[in-house]
């Protein structure tokens, strides 16, 4: 199977972190998990992903202080993914530098 790139999928719902990091691997892609907002930097860092999906509640530091830190260094997409679905939300997420922005 083609690799298609690696994303770091970064979300504290174990099962659904689970089902999501078995399809991007069905699709081709290698797939990094991690669960804590305070670890996403160094995970970045070590596999330097093409892509991040980023949940905006984690434990260790939220979504958006990980973006806002994250866009210091790396230019590759962000797309925050979370249950919040307030508009507020998504205009943060947007201005602290993610990509897009997916409801769950």
């Amino acid at each position: 199977m083609d690799n298609y790139g690696t994303i770091l999928l970064v979300e504290d719902d174990t099962s659904l972190a689970q089902w999501v990091a078995e399809y991007l691997i069905e699709q081709g892609y290698t797939t990094q998990i991690c669960s804590r907002g305070n670890l996403v930097v160094e995970q970045v860092k070590q596999f330097s992903p093409d892509l991040i999906l980023l949940d905006i509640m984690l434990p260790g530091q939220d979504g958006i202080s990980v973006c806002r830190e994250l866009r210091q260094f790396y230019n590759k997409p962000i797309i925050m993914l979370t249950a919040r679905d307030e508009e507020m939300d998504e205009v943060i997420g947007l201005e602290v530098g993610a990509s897009d922005y997916i409801t769950k």
